[in-house]
Parts: structure tokens; sequence; C-alpha cells
């Protein structure tokens, strides 16, 4: 190999670009000028490159028609997400970006597609239905250039510019060569893209995707398809929705529909131009780069162009096969950065505002910066290093190494944890979350973890989490309907998460401490008037579990503690009951004990006399029933229990008996847990004081029980205000 100058100075341009060069900066004072390099052989190096190697893996690598830092690439796809794999027999559509070598879903926007099929049921949601087949043995590429002969009779070559394309789309002689233009079928999705038809021979439109490899890098292309000859018809789809007719869609997942009479002409040409700044800059592409329509014109320009590049290195001594091997990935190499300011020099920078080239081509990509940092030798005398990728400008990666550097240098610094979130979460519930919470708290954590965190963020790094993360999290569940309340809850436990994993020294930050919550309704609690608490006791009288619904009335317990309530726990001579345990139902079956709610839950409470009555009654008959049963009774010792001595479930005592109670009342919109409230509300009303209240119903303070029943309070109010007018005023 000679000229090793010029070796070192291409290679460096090749490996270093992606980490050395930052989006949006001119890469054109990296490139020797060609007036300054050896002179090169006319000779058709570009006979070496194969471009279908590296296209059976899952590198993105795409064998299509490109330039060398094109901003076009228009390339077969034969997955949903934009990759083309060389096992596959089917291809979904020729999109017009792509990154080769990347190992996640990026790009693959627009895709256009023929078919010979109706177009009856949406091509966003039954592309299947419209894939075509094809073989290999039907198919050609080479650097600048594609074509492949469809099962069907289609035939399609594609060729480049440097932003444009030029199709050729040969159908069968039929009234229904129809071509897609999906404009939602970006590899990653799109949060919002629009197509519009124009005239009889033109389509224009945008597409907005991004969250390259989950970050939250986005962009928008705009494009711009004209045709040589009018369409006959043409239709619009949104999502799931074929219109006919219809000139425009804009949603997710929009497209377009075009019919050609190929009955007597069977060739159609379809130029394409795109932009990331407007529609007006994609067609003024076209009419830059691509104003005919002699296909062949354009193939060899763009073999000449890369013919031009290639030959900057020259091989000697070696062996076909070797020089294949060499310039395909040489071909490969020069694929990106691509070229992202406009034929007028126009780009958008990260400032999402429009900036202009003058004097140069503007080149970006998938911008990444490495920033590694000496943490010192771990006890085998190895360097460890900490490894950070920054996706953005050197100015981000700049400001994220500075602040690292001073943790490190304040002894702040902690390495982040390479675990996903969710095997965090494992950990967590297990050594911190279960030795401390009662088993139905945890159960409800992992429940909540498992439906609306573990799928969406748990396969990411737990350092990778960041605040916008959590919030976009939060702004899904609201969308989907689910309620404050709940969202609130997961933000609880997440937070709690996150805490513990700084004090392990996992994390340095909580993302989940400057999240934005929805605001929590307060919702007025429902409790029967004083009429309606005596129809209803009257109405449950007859029920088989009446003395329940009486008892819970009266105490004003939480139904998990008058269903745990044993002989043991009524005293008969004070004319008390005391509230010890609660009663918690496995999800799986069975059941089990639980601490009160909170230390304060742990009470003793006077009974009216009428229902120790009632009780003793109830004993005398439970105790009868015993007898009856013998062996078969399950000796529980519980106060309130089914015929078998087993604890009575909350979901059965509220659907067998305390539904039909309010029926029989004519009592409408209660839950079981309103007879709690009910207590609390008519003792306020009656006058007895909020503390006594509170400890009657087991709060935390007194704070709890008038913020829960401040819809009480006015009226006591209204009360005291009138007894002291009395004792002022006479």
């Amino acid at each position: 190999m000679k000229s090793p100058s010029v070796v070192l100075t291409i290679l460096l341009m090749i490996t270093g670009l992606r980490y050395a060069v930052p989006a949006h900066q001119p890469v054109v004072s990296r490139i020797q000028p060609a007036a300054d390099l050896p002179t090169r052989d006319k000779v058709d190096l570009a006979e070496y490159v194969n471009p279908f190697v590296g296209t059976d893996g899952a590198g993105n690598t795409f064998p299509g028609a490109a330039l060398p830092f094109g901003m076009m690439q228009w390339s077969p796809d034969t997955t949903a997400n934009g990759f083309y794999k060389y096992r596959d027999s089917k291809i979904r559509g020729f999109s017009l970006t792509h990154l080769s070598g990347a190992g996640c879903p990026i790009f693959a926007d627009i895709p256009l597609l023929p078919t010979v099929e109706p177009i009856k049921n949406s091509p966003a949601t039954s592309m299947s239905d419209y894939a075509q087949g094809f073989s290999h043995s039907n198919e050609q590429a080479a650097p600048g250039y594609y074509s492949v002969n469809f099962n069907s009779g289609i035939q399609v070559k594609l060729s480049v510019t440097a932003r444009t394309g030029l199709g050729v789309f040969m159908y069968p002689s039929t009234e229904e060569a129809n071509l897609l233009i999906n404009a939602g079928g970006s590899a990653t999705g799109n949060s919002m893209s629009s197509v519009q038809v124009v005239g009889n021979d033109r389509v224009i439109g945008s597409a907005m995707s991004g969250t390259f490899c989950g970050t939250n890098t986005v962009y928008t292309i705009y494009f711009a398809v004209q045709f040589d000859r009018p369409f006959k018809s043409f239709g619009t789809w949104n999502a799931g929705a074929v219109n006919p007719g219809l000139r425009s869609s804009t949603s997710k997942q929009p497209g377009a529909f075009l019919t050609f009479d190929t009955s007597r002409e069977r060739v159609v040409k379809a130029k394409v131009g795109i932009s990331f700044v407007s529609v007006e800059n994609a067609l003024l592409n076209l009419k830059t780069e691509n104003s005919g329509w002699d296909f062949d014109a354009v193939r060899w320009k763009a073999h000449a162009t890369w013919n031009d590049w290639l030959s900057r290195i020259k091989v000697d001594g070696s062996t076909r096969e070797e020089k294949e091997i060499f310039y395909t990935a040489l071909y490969h190499s020069l694929l990106s950065p691509n070229v992202f300011s406009d034929a007028n020099g126009e780009y958008i920078g990260f400032d999402r505002l429009v900036h202009k080239a003058n004097g140069y081509k503007h080149y970006t990509n998938i911008s990444d910066w490495a920033v590694r940092i000496f943490l010192g030798r771990d006890t085998n005398g190895k360097r460890k290093y900490f490894n950070k990728t920054i996706h953005g400008t050197k100015k981000d990666a700049q400001k994220y190494l500075t602040a690292k550097l001073r943790e490190k240098d304040l002894g702040v610094f902690i390495e982040p944890a390479s675990m996903s979130l969710n095997e965090y979460l494992d950990k967590w519930l297990s050594e911190s979350a279960k030795p401390r919470l009662r088993e139905a708290t945890l159960d409800s954590y992992q429940s909540l973890l498992q439906k609306h965190v573990r799928e969406k963020l748990g396969s990411r790094k737990l350092s990778d989490i960041k605040p916008l993360d959590v919030q976009k999290l939060y702004n899904r569940m609201t969308e989907n309907l689910l309620s404050p309340r709940t969202v609130r809850y997961v933000h609880t436990i997440l937070k709690s998460a996150f805490s513990q994993a700084i004090k392990w020294q996992m994390l340095s930050v909580n993302p989940c401490s400057i999240a934005d919550l929805p605001r929590q309704q307060k919702n007025e609690m429902k409790a029967f008037s004083p009429e309606q608490a005596k129809r209803f006791l009257e109405a449950a009288k007859d029920s088989k579990h009446g003395l329940v619904f009486a008892f819970a009335l009266a105490s004003g317990m939480r139904p998990e503690e008058y269903l745990a309530l044993k002989w043991s726990d009524i005293d008969f001579e004070k004319h008390t009951a005391t509230v010890q345990r609660t009663l918690i139902w496995r999800k799986g079956g069975g059941w089990y004990f639980s601490e009160p709610k909170t230390v304060r839950s742990r009470r003793t409470l006077p009974l009216p006399e009428s229902l120790l009555l009632r009780l003793k009654t109830h004993k005398r008959q439970q105790a009868e029933a015993i007898l009856k049963l013998g062996q078969s009774y399950e000796r529980n010792n519980f106060v309130f229990a089914t015929d078998e001595g087993k604890p009575i479930r909350y979901g059965n005592l509220t659907k067998r008996y305390f539904h039909k109670i309010l029926e029989k009342a004519d009592l409408k919109g209660f839950r079981l847990y309103d007879l709690r409230h009910t207590t609390a509300t008519l003792l306020l009303s009656e006058g007895v004081n909020p503390k006594i209240v509170s400890e009657r119903l087991g709060h935390a303070s007194i704070v709890l029980t008038l913020d829960t029943y401040s819809h009480v309070l006015p009226d006591m109010q209204k009360e005291a205000s009138s007894k002291l007018g009395q004792v002022l005023f006479g």
C-alpha cells in the first residue's frame, strides 16, 4: 500500500468523525483538498465494492443508493424498524435516510413502495399486506445504484445525488399501479408527520422522529416527490383509516397512495428531494441537483463520484478478494457523517433555528462525544476509568466533563451503576423495601412497578435514567387516563427507590426530585345523612351480616380492622372494642394478620349499649353453630366470620350484602368504606371535638381528620359563631 501520509489523513477522518467532529460543524477543514492529493489513476475502484457486505446482522448496514456523506441514502428495508436483512425475502419499502453501522434503529424516513395490490387496508397498520417478495438473484447493488425485480413483476431502480434521489418504477401492464408514500414509517416511529397531495404529479410532507438508542434527540425531515407523469387517482391514510380522494393527512401514522395507469406506458419516474429545514428547501434541492429525468446520467455521475473518493487510497500488490474487502470497508466508512446543509447553505442548529453555511458544506449525524475520566487503580493494579458517551455538541460534552471532574475533586463523584433499572428495582424491593413494608404494601409496589415502570424504563441502565425520562413516564400515564392518585403513588415508589440508590452510592441525583405531578383533585367524602343512616340500618336488620354494618357505623373502624376482630378484643364489662390487627388477603389466595395502619390505629373504642347487646346475642348464636358443626368449623375466634368460621372477604361483603341493602334502602352511589366516613361526619356534625373523632378513627394526626372532613366544618363554625354571639350579645 502506497502513500502512507494520505492513508493516515483519510483514516483519521474516517475513524474520528463520530467522536472528533461535533454535529452541525463544518468538516471541510479536516479533509485534505483534492487538489493537494497525489494524482489518481482513472480506474474503476467502485467495482470492488459489495454493498451487501454486513447486511445480515443487526448493524443497520444497507445496500441502497448513496453518495459519500450524502443526505439522501435511498435503500430497501425488510423489517419494520428500518433494517435490511439479507436473509429476508420481502421488502417493506425504500426509505430515504439511513445510518450504516448503527446498532439501534434510526432514520429510515418516508419509505416508498410500489405495489399492484388494491389499497384496502391502511399500510400504517397492515404494511405486511403490501410487502413485496423478491429473490437476490434479481437484485443488484453498486455504489450509488440499486435495483430489484419483485415477484409481482415490478422493477425498481434507484440512484441519488447528495440531497435527492431518482427512482424508476416499471409496473406490469395494469390500471392499478400504486405507489405508497409512508410519511409515518420512520424506524423509531413518528411523533407527528404530514403528507399532502399537490395537483396530479407531486406529494410533499414532513416526518418528526428521533430517540436514537433511547436518547432524547429528535429531528424533522421534509420531503417533496415529483413525478414525470400525472397519476389518475390518489388518496391518503391516517393510522387505520384509508381515505380515497383525500389530499392531506397529519398524524403519527399518515401516508399517501397514488394510482397510475400503466396499461400502455409501464414506467413511472419519481424524483425525491429532502431537507431538514423546509419543504421549500427540499424542492430547491431537487431543482438544483436533479432537474432532469435522465436516470443513467444520475447513476453514472454517482458512480464517478465514488471512484473519485475511493481512488484517494491506492492499493498495490493485493488480490482481488483483498481489494474487495478493503474498498468495501472504505465505502462504508465514507457513508457518514452526512451533509446537513441544503443547496442554499441553510441548516437547522441544535437551537432549532435556521443557520447558513457560507462557503462550506455543513455535515452532521447522531453526534456523540466520548468522555473518559481516570479513577485510579483497582486492587490488582489495573487502571480504572469512567466512560460516558454524550449525545450532543462538544460544548455539552465539555460541560459534563467539567462537572464530573469537580465532583471527583470534591470527593462526591459516584461511578454510575451498570445494572439496569429492573435489576436495581429487584435489589431495592428485596433489600430495602421488603424488610420495612407490610406485605400488602409491598405487593402494591410490585404491581405498580410491573404495570407502569418496568416495561417503559426497566431495560435502561439505572445511571442513564434522567428527570426527562421520569417526566415522560408520568405524562404517558396521564395521557392514558390514569388518575392523578395513581401517578403520584408511582412517583412515591420511584422516588423512594432512587433515594435508596443515592444512599447506596449508586446515583448522585434523584431523577424524580423535580418531576411535575398532576394536580390531585380533592374528592369530598360521601356520607349518609342521619335520616339515610337510619334507613340503611333498618334495611340491614334482615341481612345475614347486618350486624357487621351496624358495628362499622357505630365504631368508625376500617373494614380490615373490624373484619379482623376476635372475641378477645371485645370487653363486655368495659363496653369497649380494641383494634390490635388488620386482616389482609393475598392476591394469590390466602389471608394473614398485619399490624394496624399507623401507631394511632392501635386503639380502644367505647361501644353503645344497644350494639353490645346485639354482639352478645351474636356470640351466643355463633357458639351454637360451632357446637353443631363440630370439627368442620374453623376456630379462628373471629367476631364476624363465615358459616365455616373463616374470615369474611371484603369483596364478598360488598357485592353480596352491602349493595343489596343499599338497593333495599333506596340509596345509591355509596361504598362500604363510606360507613366510616358517615361515623366521622355524624360525630363532627353533633359537635364532637375533632380530636376525639381523630382518635376514634385512628388517624395519624388531627390534621388529617380536619383536612378529610373539611366539608363538615362550615356548619360547625356557624353553630360556634351563633353560640358565641349569644354569650357576648345575649
